[in-house]
């Protein structure tokens, strides 16, 4: 059976649709439904928990207590998901999370003045002068291996970043934790 371009074409349009509400279907219906679901079930009862502030653009912004090891995704869900105004890219949703630690999450159109390194995608951290992708990638698997920054200047342990770069560097970076 052969289909005519113009019925092809929208087949194609009818299903992209489809797959665009599924995946969006949480943030614009006002947060009611998480904008991702967990990969899979924690089981908190033999974790112990951390307490991470979450503010920016969120559904619910304030200080939430998540097993420890739980990565930024898991505590968005946490907080009802994301407000549409967030621009994806520049968020690593799998950053690993530390007790303590502020997370905030930049509005599309306002983003701060530093790059955090707790939370940062790739893409985000390869916009530092001197920090292209290949630089960015190290850091998010060092990251991702070690867990969170404590401070900027532990980004000199990632390979290819010395104290050269480092002052280079050092006036774009933050690393947020709870006072």
């Amino acid at each position: 059976m052969k289909f005519s371009r113009q019925k092809q074409a929208g087949a194609l349009l009818f299903a992209l649709i489809i797959i665009t509400l599924i995946l969006f279907r949480g943030v614009f219906n006002g947060g009611n439904t998480p904008f991702f679901m967990p990969d899979s079930p924690i089981d908190s009862t033999d974790i112990k928990p951390i307490k991470v502030y979450l503010k920016g653009a969120v559904i619910s912004e304030g200080v939430y207590n998540i097993p420890a090891g739980s990565r930024l995704k898991t505590l968005l869900i946490k907080a009802g998901g994301l407000s549409p105004k967030v621009n994806l890219r520049l968020i690593d949703l799998y950053a690993p999370l530390a007790d303590e630690q502020v997370v905030y999450i930049p509005l599309r159109n306002r983003l701060p003045d530093k790059v955090d390194l707790n939370i940062s995608s790739s893409f985000w951290l390869s916009s530092i002068k001197g920090i292209g992708p290949i630089k960015a990638k190290k850091i998010v698997r060092y990251r991702d291996r070690l867990g969170a920054f404590k401070n900027i200047s532990e980004i000199q342990n990632v390979k290819g970043i010395g104290p050269k770069t480092f002052k280079k560097i050092k006036s774009e970076l933050a690393v947020h934790y709870a006072e």
